[in-house]
């Protein structure tokens, strides 16, 4: 991909430089974040298929747009994090801190994760993920100290017991892997994360790793790769392209280098979450702490965003929840709106009472549309 746009934004200590390219060939628009001229994160936006055949000015529109998107979610992001130092609501810092894990913001997404224990001690979600903090750094002794503490209060939940088996997976402590993995796939029967873990379990309790060349691949991991691959909450681009390289390089017996790719797949579904979630996340929390109404396309955006995770993943209740709040907040726009225009005309005819008296019930109610809002989102 050729850039076509790119521009630096500082924050606070960091310095970062956005770029956004059109990539036709994977049908993509691609926008990355880079720091110190390392990738901190990368998101990829689908052409669809009826704007193809359009021309570069259509093109060039379309990327300025996502830059642009780009641009303001960084601006945003630091917006929320000086919002949220003085805010102990353990679910707003469990919001934001999935946001910061999933743009390798590693070592601030640690800090809200702490926040949202120290202020919620029971809620599990949350150990999960400062473990899976501690994953992506690859320090395995500190998030297999989180996830066993979890697992021995009697608060973990099957992918919590998967979780561990990584952990101890990492450290060869394979029995004790092993006796997770079990637990796992007892509680959660179709779970096909834990089986493909299983899998590697068993393999690399069996291999030699000085002797690599001669590794042989067996059928019960390949057959966990495929089921893998055909989870549905693994049909992203990102996760086919990585478990079909390696079932390719399988098949054609190219395995010197399989073990780190193995690994690296093992950890990377491990610490996934799901994009959606993420959105939505952000969309909230921009809402609340992002200092500025939600402009009617950013609300459209969200909208189209469950209404295609609705069509491809099925009828969840989180989802038409979040669609009803996305309209709650759309209904506040209007109304707003609404609130100005009748303030104008009260002001250009001060004798039209009922003008003056519509602004009069509506500044009324004004407020407890926000309380109400706020009330939902806690």
């Amino acid at each position: 991909m050729k850039p076509q746009f790119k521009d630096e934004v500082r924050l606070q200590e960091h310095r970062f430089v956005i770029l956004t390219g059109t990539d036709l060939p994977n049908r993509q628009i691609v926008s990355e974040v880079l720091e110190q001229g390392r990738p901190r994160y990368r998101k990829y936006a689908p052409i669809p298929a009826r704007y193809l055949q359009s021309g570069d000015d259509v093109w060039n529109e379309k990327a300025q747009q996502i830059h642009e998107r780009m641009i303001g979610e960084i601006q945003t992001m630091f917006i929320i994090e000086q919002k949220l130092k003085n805010v102990s609501n353990f679910l707003y810092h469990f919001r934001f801190g999935r946001i910061l894990l999933s743009y390798n913001f590693i070592d601030e997404a640690i800090e809200h994760f702490k926040k949202a224990v120290e202020n919620k001690p029971d809620f599990a979600k949350a150990h999960r993920k400062l473990a899976a903090c501690y994953l992506k750094k690859e320090d395995f002794p500190e998030a297999k100290y989180i996830l066993k503490k979890v697992v021995d209060s009697g608060l973990a939940f099957p992918d919590m017991y998967n979780d561990l088996a990584v952990a101890y997976t990492f450290l060869k402590e394979y029995d004790a892997a092993k006796n997770m993995l079990q637990k796992a796939v007892e509680l959660k029967n179709d779970f096909p994360e834990a089986d493909f873990n299983l899998g590697l379990l068993l393999f690399y309790s069996t291999i030699n790793e000085q002797e690599d060349a001669k590794i042989v691949i067996p059928v019960r991991l390949i057959r966990a790769l495929k089921n893998l691959r055909n989870a549905k909450h693994l049909r992203e681009k990102f996760w086919q392209e990585h478990i079909n390289t390696i079932l390719e390089k399988i098949a054609s017996h190219e395995t010197d280098n399989i073990l780190p790719m193995l690994r690296d797949l093992q950890l990377k579904i491990t610490t996934r979450d799901d994009p959606a979630s993420i959105e939505m996340d952000f969309f909230f929390l921009k809402f609340l702490f992002g200092n500025r109404v939600l402009s009617n396309d950013e609300l459209d955006y969200y909208e189209q965003l469950i209404r295609a995770e609705v069509e491809n993943r099925g009828n969840y209740a989180d989802f038409w929840n979040d669609l009803g709040v996305i309209h709650l907040i759309q209904s506040r726009n209007y109304f707003l709106n609404a609130l100005e225009e009748i303030e104008q005309a009260a002001e250009i005819n001060p004798n039209f009472s009922e003008a003056q008296e519509n602004v009069e019930k509506i500044r009324r109610i004004k407020s407890g549309f926000l309380i109400l809002l706020r009330a939902l989102l806690r």
